[in-house]
């Protein structure tokens, strides 16, 4: 273990992600509840500085670059899980 202090930028990202067969109706209502919840006097806002609430990323605007590297240098992202059948997972590309 590090005795290295972590640095303001590493504790301010912290993704949130919705199981990808949610109800659309529930994903929804969890996204707004999400996007509309305010930092500030909580104890998230030590660990997220310079922040008032959670911004929205998504999986193709934000991971386009990863991706074109790792389809670059020919990576492919497999899901994998303890006990889990995975054959009906889509495989993250």
């Amino acid at each position: 273990m590090s005795d290295t202090p972590q640095t303001e930028s590493k504790k301010a990202f912290s993704p949130i992600t919705l199981a990808y067969n949610l109800n659309p109706g529930l994903a929804q209502a969890v996204a707004d509840t999400l996007m509309s919840f305010q930092l500030e006097g909580t104890t998230l806002q030590d660990q997220f500085v310079d922040r008032d609430g959670f911004a929205p990323l998504s999986y193709q605007d934000s991971f386009a670059l990863v991706r074109l590297i790792d389809d670059t240098v020919g990576f492919r992202h497999t899901i994998k899980g303890p006990a889990d059948d995975v054959s009906d997972r889509p495989t993250v590309n």
